[in-house]
Parts: structure tokens; C-alpha cells; sequence
């Protein structure tokens, strides 16, 4: 098993470019990610 890290920044509002860095750091592509909700 591959363990991965992500940082997730504590704020009410996340940039756009953020978020879909953190989806893709997650390995969860953008698509799942919108899908899961």
C-alpha cells in the first residue's frame, strides 16, 4: 500500500486552483471528487 500526504488548508473559502490541487494530490479525479457529493 502507497501511503499518500495531502495538506488541506483550514478556511471557509478554498481557491479553485487549490481545490483541484488537493483532489489531484488525493489521487481522486475531478470527475469522482464532483460525483461524491
Amino acid at each position: 500500500m502507497t501511503r499518500k500526504t495531502c495538506v488541506v488548508p483550514h478556511h471557509k473559502e478554498v481557491k479553485a486552483g487549490t481545490l483541484k490541487s488537493i483532489i489531484r494530490q488525493a489521487g481522486v479525479s475531478e470527475k469522482d471528487f464532483i460525483e461524491s457529493k
